[in-house]
């Protein structure tokens, strides 16, 4: 089974700041471990909102709106894809995040 741990974004990412060394540290340490594992499929940051557009599509027209948005509690800072066996699995990996 495939599972997407998302990482919400918020006004730091939303500015384009990096998380501090320690925490990059933890989190370079968290991604091998789950590579070692063999579960790692894909893991990344994205660019913050006012980097971004949107295209919505609706009754056959389409209309793009350059960022950023507001709502940065709604928009996704990053995430990590992984392949396990099951739900509760999925759910450990996310308890170990740091």
């Amino acid at each position: 089974m495939k599972f997407m741990i998302l990482l919400k974004a918020d006004k730091n990412t939303e500015a384009g700041a990096l998380p501090d060394e320690k925490l990059l540290t933890a989190m370079g340490k968290y991604n091998d471990e789950m590579a070692k594992a063999g579960v790692l499929l894909a893991a990344e940051g994205l660019h913050p909102s006012s980097k971004g557009a949107r295209v919505r599509l609706s009754e056959g027209k389409r209309t793009v709106t350059d960022g950023p948005f507001p709502e940065a509690n709604q928009l996704i800072a990053g995430f990590w894809m992984i392949q396990i066996k099951s739900k509760e699995e999925a759910i450990d990996w996310v308890k170990a995040l740091p």
